[in-house]
């Protein structure tokens, strides 16, 4: 089995309704293949989890903490767009 090249799921995400379907095929491919061990499917899987997992709890506090708008902002907005 060949190690999974870039250009290879590049090609599956783009342009086509079944690219998870690819994705979920070229993923399924590289870890039944034989071409990684049990702990590397394990480092493999957790990345595919915890990952994504991470971001999106970061994306979230970062909206918490930075994206607030209160009366006074809201003013200052309308303001700014009636003066335009």
């Amino acid at each position: 089995m060949e190690i999974l090249l870039l250009p290879q799921i590049h090609a599956a995400l783009v342009g086509t309704e079944g690219g998870a379907i690819k994705v979920g095929v070229v993923v399924e491919d590289a870890l039944g293949g034989g071409g990684i061990d049990a702990s590397g499917k394990l480092i493999f899987k957790s990345a595919m989890f915890a990952l994504p997992l991470v971001f999106i709890l970061v994306g979230y506090v970062v909206y918490l903490k930075k994206y607030k708008i209160d009366e006074q902002f809201y003013g200052e907005i309308l303001r700014d767009l009636e003066s335009k």
